[in-house]
């Protein structure tokens, strides 16, 4: 045995192996040198809610829109996660822009139209808002097996109702809806601070930061249509 000076590095066993078995580090070769980095994950989306509209029973709702009070209202649904849960009385989009015009802006395009003349049996209504910047069809991608787009009456309900309840318009992009025009394009409802209520349209393939959908359970629980008219005034669009 060799005896090895305590300073003196012990051989490993690399060192003692062959200069002709050692073998150089491979090389980059085009293959590898300019392959694709894998796309960075989307960073997660923080889903957006709707501003409750605490404390609003449905006479309080009634008596915002000077309507008579309701008849034999359901109790509300069972919370869901991410919703407002709201009581709708109603109304076409051309009545509540009888009764508050002034919350309107950009909407006679629309008067005779059919999604603004459509009213429907009063009831409970539950919204969600799904985040914008895509297309309408990745968009809805997002709902739930018992979701659909809300109609855009629904949507001026809840808009109108926020700010009657609070005088103060609810920051909220502007968001697609169910109704589709026969050109094809789909019904927009957007709520501006200062401006107010605003209907328009677009096409489904277009994308913007600021364009949601809000979804809505197709089936709300609500009154029937005979019990629905008696309270409501006569008159107007409803």
């Amino acid at each position: 045995m060799t005896a090895h000076a305590p300073d003196q590095a012990r051989p490993t066993a690399e060192a003692d192996q062959p200069l002709a078995d050692l073998k150089p580090p491979p090389r980059p070769t085009p293959k590898t040198r300019f392959r694709k980095k894998p796309p960075a994950p989307e960073p997660a989306t923080i889903a957006p809610t709707l501003p409750a509209l605490d404390g609003l029973d449905p006479a309080k709702v009634h008596a915002l829109l000077q309507l008579l009070p309701p008849y034999n209202t359901p109790p509300p649904p069972a919370p869901r996660p991410g919703c407002v849960t709201f009581w709708d009385p109603g109304l076409s989009v051309n009545s509540f822009r009888l009764k508050v015009p002034a919350l309107f802006c950009h909407a006679d395009w629309a008067v005779k139209l059919h999604f603004a003349q459509l009213p429907i049996g009063e009831g409970w209504r539950q919204l969600r808002l799904i985040p914008a910047g895509k297309e309408y069809d990745r968009q809805i991608e997002a709902l739930a097996r018992d979701e659909e787009a809300a109609q855009a009456r629904v949507v001026v309900t809840y808009l109108a109702l926020a700010f009657l309840s609070t005088g103060t318009r609810p920051d909220l992009p502007r968001v697609r809806c169910r109704d589709v025009l026969p050109a094809g394009r789909r019904v927009v409802v957007g709520c501006f601070p200062g401006f107010g209520i605003e209907l328009a349209n677009v096409g489904d393939a277009w994308t913007t930061p600021g364009l949601a959908v809000v979804a809505v359970p197709p089936a709300p629980v609500r009154l029937p249509a005979a019990a629905a008219k008696l309270s409501r005034i006569p008159g107007g669009f409803s």
